[in-house]
């Protein structure tokens, strides 16, 4: 922790190190490996330690604030404000540096919600985790942490919201913005490729921008609170779609609910008429916001067909958008009281 004694007291010159808090939320960095499973250490004695020894090998201001104990796949919504409540809190008591250590298979949600939440504000988030539990001889829980360290107080790094790793290959710092990540996929070489190709992922700090430059931000947001969101997690429903999958399973959905649609790899979903299809809901329930993402723009530089036909009968067709995106960004704005279409505004320039 910091020498409060000034430099003029001790006779020299030393600059004011800045000041980081550290939120822990669970995950596999802060889980044990033991006999037959890997699980939360219930205590988190174990990553505070480290956390501590970490932030003393680099001489490094840390305030540790235990958040949230809780496995990623177990992470809901609600427990985003939790983040995001800490984070004004400290952010009121002058700390505008966080660090916060995260399991990775939520790692993208939360990212992209406190991207959303922190859009315009003056702080800088790095979150960060680890693919082995801290406690196994292949853990990547000292690097990471470190990165995390060295992201959130570099200066070449603009305020926002970052996901903060060492590079696998080189061991240098590697920086991607929140709202660049993208959700881990089903073998584990596709999500470590996330972190190990350009552009999603630069070594170079001052070239930590996102790729996502279309976006009309809103501007500074107040904190969404649990119970905003609670009540809107039953007015936004995902799903990714099949061949044959029949869309009569929405039409339970609330009254003016929002639909994220994650298409084919070209974007585009079925258009024919048929009465399980995407066409037969949009115009058996019109009051839906239903949103199809995302095609992409350096393999298909023009729509299918099939993606036209789907965006004049009124589904929202997004160019180079993820949908998880879509989803979080929905579940914000109909948080804060908007319509489905006016939560999802800020990415009009996406829309074919």
């Amino acid at each position: 922790m910091q020498d409060q004694t000034s430099g003029a007291q001790r006779g020299q010159s030393k600059p004011r190190k800045k000041k980081i808090a550290v939120l822990t939320t669970g995950g596999t960095i802060g889980s044990l490996l033991g006999d037959d499973e890997i699980s939360i250490e219930a205590s988190g004695e174990t990553l505070k330690g480290r956390l501590g020894e970490l932030a003393a090998r680099v001489e490094t201001d840390i305030a540790i604030y235990p958040v949230s104990n809780v496995a990623s796949p177990n992470l809901e919504p609600e427990d985003w404000t939790a983040f995001s409540s800490q984070i004004a809190t400290c952010r009121a008591q002058g700390i505008d540096r966080f660090v916060l250590t995260h399991g990775t298979d939520t790692l993208h949600y939360t990212a992209a919600f406190l991207s959303l939440q922190f859009q315009g504000h003056d702080v800088r988030v790095c979150i960060t985790g680890a693919f082995f539990p801290i406690n196994d001889p292949r853990s990547d829980t000292n690097a990471n942490v470190v990165s995390a360290f060295q992201a959130a107080t570099d200066d070449r790094i603009k305020d926002g919201v970052y996901a903060a790793f060492a590079d696998r290959m080189t061991g240098d710092l590697a920086v991607v913005p929140g709202i660049d990540l993208m959700p881990p996929l089903y073998d584990e070489p596709a999500f470590r490729s996330v972190f190990d190709k350009a552009p999603d992922v630069t070594n170079t700090v001052d070239h930590a921008d996102s790729l996502f430059n279309q976006i009309n931000w809103p501007g500074p947001r107040s904190i969404i609170t649990s119970a905003q969101l609670a009540h809107a997690k039953g007015r936004v429903a995902a799903g990714r779609l099949y061949p044959g999958m029949d869309m009569r399973i929405f039409q339970t959905l609330e009254k003016h609910a929002t639909l994220i649609l994650e298409g084919y790899h070209s974007g585009t979903g079925t258009a024919r008429r048929l009465p399980t299809g995407i066409r037969a809901l949009i115009e058996t329930r019109p009051d839906l916001t239903i949103c199809l993402a995302s095609i992409p723009s350096p393999s298909v530089p023009v729509p299918y067909e099939a993606s036209r036909i789907l965006s004049d009968a009124g589904v929202r067709v997004y160019r180079d958008l993820p949908p998880h995106l879509l989803y979080v960004s929905a579940l914000a704005g109909i948080a804060e009281g908007k319509s489905g279409p006016e939560a999802l505004e800020m990415y009009r320039n996406y829309r074919i």
